[in-house]
């Protein structure tokens, strides 16, 4: 079993499914996120990749840079490709804007049996802002999946009756009591 599976991050949308769910975001939108405080990116971050099940990363030719911090190596995460393509970094001589389906991000990357080495996530740093929120892979797990789960139950909430009202709830009752009263019947040989 995966990690992405076994803390119940699942399904997660095919590639053409997030292909086609996939907008070009307006101008307006992103100024409006890149010009924001640490927080809120984190909070739009979060958000957004629960709605299109990817994160953009961008890479140099054809591997995933690591950037230096105080406690672990960081790799730097954005929610669209519109801001991993604006981000520009000297230390990366050929960029290339890259989506990961999020159970993959988790499942190679994150804790990928190769590295076994713990990585921590830059979420959404932006070019001339030198602060963003930097996360270990747990805490950035844990919001993660507060997100999704967030996102699940309202989408449950969604297709639920709005207010069931008490006849409902007593046919509901009526059939639970109906299956516990079933016994299964015996087998002949």
């Amino acid at each position: 079993m995966t990690k992405s599976q076994e803390i119940g991050l699942s399904p997660v949308l095919d590639v053409e499914e997030r292909i086609r769910q996939r907008r070009k975001l307006s101008d307006k939108e992103v100024e409006g996120v890149v010009c924001s405080d640490p927080e809120k990116r984190r909070k739009y971050f979060f958000s957004k990749i629960v709605d299109s099940h990817e994160i953009w990363t961008v890479w140099d030719s054809d591997e995933l840079p690591t950037f230096t911090s105080s406690r672990n190596d960081l790799i730097y995460v954005w929610p669209a490709k519109e801001f991993a393509d604006a981000y520009n970094s000297k230390s990366i001589s050929n960029p290339r804007s890259v989506p990961i389906p999020i159970d993959d991000f988790i499942d190679e990357i994150l804790y990928s049996e190769e590295g076994k080495r713990e990585l921590d996530v830059g979420i959404f740093p932006v070019n001339g802002c030198e602060l963003f929120i930097a996360m270990g892979r747990d805490d950035f797990i844990d919001k993660l999946l507060q997100e999704w789960r967030s996102r699940s139950w309202s989408r449950f909430e969604e297709k639920a009756e709005p207010n069931p009202g008490e006849d409902y709830l007593k046919k509901i009752l009526r059939q639970v009591e109906g299956v516990v009263r079933t016994k299964p019947k015996p087998r002949l040989p």
